[in-house]
C-alpha cells in the first residue's frame, strides 16, 4: 500500500502522515527528513527539490519492493512528481492513494511561524508556502481532500474510511 499525503507547506502533512503510518503499521517517509539526510543547508532550489524527490522515490520503491506499506508526505506540487509515484506503485504492483491536505492561509502563516520557533524538521517558511502555491499543479483525478484544521483523529478516521472504500 502506498498512501501519498500531499499539499502546500504548513498544511499539516507530516502531522497526519506520522499518525497514519503509526495507526496502519506502515513506514513513514517524507521530504523534510530526506532533505536533511542529503543536504547540509537546503535552499529549496529546483535542483535541490528534484534531488530530494529522486532520493525519496528510491526509498519508497525499496520499501514497497520489500513488501512494506508506505505513507509518504511532501508537497508533490508538480504532476511529474505524482506521476513518478504512480510509476513506482505500478512497479510494486499497487496503486497510490492520494490524500490532499489543505488549510486556510492564516492557519498556515501561524503554523510556519510556530514551527520555526520550536525548531521543526521543516525549513519551509511562509515565503516557501507562497512560492509553492504559485507553482502548485492541482491533482485532477478523484482523491481525498482533508482540511487539516479538523482534529487529528477525525483526519485519520477519514483516511481509514477512504482506504476501506477503496478495498485497501
Amino acid at each position: 500500500m502506498l498512501v501519498v499525503v500531499f499539499g502546500l507547506p504548513g498544511t499539516g502533512k507530516t502531522f497526519l502522515a506520522r499518525e497514519l503510518a503509526h495507526e496502519l503499521g506502515l513506514v513513514h517517509i517524507n521530504t523534510d527528513n530526506t532533505r536533511r539526510k542529503i543536504l547540509k543547508r537546503p535552499g529549496y532550489t529546483d535542483k535541490e527539490k528534484e534531488l530530494v524527490y529522486d532520493k525519496m522515490f528510491e526509498f519508497v520503491l525499496d520499501y514497497l519492493r520489500r513488501g512494506k506499506g508506505v505513507v509518504v508526505d511532501g508537497t508533490f506540487y508538480r504532476e511529474e512528481f505524482r506521476e513518478k509515484l504512480r510509476k513506482i506503485a505500478r512497479e510494486a504492483n499497487t496503486k497510490p492513494v492520494f490524500v490532499e491536505l489543505t488549510a486556510p492561509e492564516a492557519v498556515v502563516r501561524k503554523r510556519t511561524i510556530e514551527r520555526k520557533k520550536r525548531g521543526s524538521e521543516s525549513d519551509a517558511d511562509f515565503s516557501v508556502y507562497g512560492k509553492i502555491r504559485q507553482e502548485f499543479e492541482p491533482l485532477k483525478e478523484p482523491h481525498l481532500v482533508i482540511d487539516s484544521t479538523a482534529a487529528l483523529l477525525k483526519q485519520v478516521e477519514r483516511v481509514r474510511f477512504h482506504l476501506q472504500r477503496l478495498g485497501k
